[in-house]
């Protein structure tokens, strides 16, 4: 008697989102189907690597890390060069500098970095702020300002001060990342306020994960 496979039906899927622009944007989403279940499903996109790009030199790297990027790690513009020469699909750049227990940067220092990261590659740039609420939103405004154009992903837009960070990046037709924490109620909750406010649902990115540095692209299912 021949195995057969159970197999579950879904009426919706993931939405297709592009990141960056040109001959070098990056297409994600897209599934009809749970990860690793392709016999339920279709999976048009691969899975989408970013490179980190920090504003501080880490400190707690490996050593053969420190030495394959030599002295790029503390210049954002030269480690951006390093990414694109890499051929790597997306860069990420968190603005760990700019939260008050690191550096405490300015909102226009992250801005100023975020600026220069994106002059410097053509494949997309995913802006990410420090994890502090308070500095994140001011951070994120002003770095989306300073992108235009360039169609990045900004995020993390959190409950706490998703208006703000959603109004800065559909003035910058920007991409945003919303965070939740852990709970798929809360994550649908955020994604219907960042709609309910005008937010493009096929624009969004939904982080379900509650940790500060890590980012999983999905999008909202339809």
């Amino acid at each position: 008697m021949a195995l057969v496979i159970p197999k579950e039906s879904y009426s919706g899927k993931i939405y297709n989102v592009q990141l960056g622009s040109g001959a070098k944007a990056v297409t994600i989403g897209g599934a009809s189907a749970l990860p690793f279940l392709a016999f339920e499903g279709t999976f048009p996109n691969k899975p989408a690597v970013a490179l980190e790009v920090t504003d501080i030199a880490p400190d707690d790297w490996p050593e053969t890390v420190k030495k394959a990027v030599a002295g790029s790690a503390s210049k954002p513009g030269a480690m951006g060069e390093v990414l694109s020469a890499e051929r790597r699909r997306c860069g990420r750049a968190p603005a760990d500098g700019t939260h008050p227990d690191q550096k405490n940067k300015s909102a226009d220092e992250g801005a100023k970095i975020a600026a220069e990261v994106a002059a410097a590659i053509d494949i997309p740039l995913i802006i990410l702020g420090s994890g502090h609420v308070e500095k994140d939103t001011q951070v994120l405004q002003a770095a989306a300002a300073a992108t235009r154009g360039k169609n990045c992903t900004i995020g993390k837009a959190v409950e706490e001060n998703y208006k703000t960070i959603a109004a800065a990046a559909m003035a910058n037709d920007h991409k945003l990342i919303a965070m939740s924490q852990l709970d798929v109620n809360l994550a649908k909750q955020l994604n219907i306020l960042l709609t309910q406010m005008g937010f493009d649902k096929e624009r969004i990115i939904m982080d379900p994960c509650h940790r500060p540095w890590v980012t999983d692209l999905n999008t909202p299912t339809a």
